[in-house]
């Protein structure tokens, strides 16, 4: 038997009790850290249905007056691989007009259609889910006078390094008719980068839609 008195156990449980209340505490306070963190994180960036959605960082906005004589000071983007310098906007024949600059800084070329996925126009007051889907090409410009019809096709892709004048043109979804001039009223375009990394659809690799970074206000 052991001559143990419920003393001498008691004094050498308590270094073991002392040990897991001290890792307990430890544990406590690093999960009180790291929701402090959490919560902070959560001021900044903000939580969906509990704050403000917050700004994508570097996020560029601008306003262009929409009319037919050119804007006062270009608005310009860099949005690679393109440096873009909007100089117009305007409706014609219920198309909105964006007129602008635009050279492709990179080694590799980008095709019209790529290009143009760049450029998104839409209407401030729907919600995404109900933006309407717009036609979209794209015309060389080749004088200072505006456009006084839409084109009837164009699309131009601009070489590495060398400038080239357009204009990007929205037009009022055709299978839609109660989409009628919903092209004309849209208020914002988003202007996103390319990325050229391989597709996880095909390992192919091509020129992908990244990332906004500017939103132009039209007026």
């Amino acid at each position: 038997m052991s001559d143990t008195s419920p003393q001498h156990a008691a004094a050498r449980s308590r270094p073991t009790r002392d040990f897991f209340a001290s890792v307990a505490g430890d544990l406590a306070t690093r999960t009180n850290m790291t929701l402090a963190a959490l919560l902070a994180v959560a001021g900044i960036t903000g939580l969906s249905g509990g704050f403000d959605e917050a700004e994508p960082e570097g996020l560029v906005a601008a306003t262009a007056l929409s009319g037919e004589r050119p804007l006062a000071e270009p608005i310009e983007v860099e949005a690679a691989p393109f440096e873009i310098a909007i100089r117009r906007t305007y409706v014609v024949d219920g198309a909105r007009v964006v007129e602008m600059q635009v050279t492709n800084t990179a080694s590799r070329p980008v095709s019209a259609p790529r290009m143009l996925t760049a450029f998104a126009l839409q209407d401030s007051t729907l919600p995404a889910d109900a933006l309407p889907r717009f036609g979209k090409i794209n015309h060389r410009l080749t004088g200072t006078d505006p456009l006084t019809e839409v084109p009837f096709a164009g699309l131009v892709a601009p070489n590495p390094g060398v400038p080239l004048d357009m204009a990007v043109i929205f037009t009022d979804p055709l299978d839609d008719p109660a989409a009628a001039g919903t092209a004309a009223r849209a208020d914002t375009l988003v202007i996103s980068e390319l990325e050229y990394r391989t597709s996880i659809l095909d390992g192919s690799k091509s020129w992908l839609l990244g990332d906004p970074v500017a939103e132009v206000t039209l007026r």
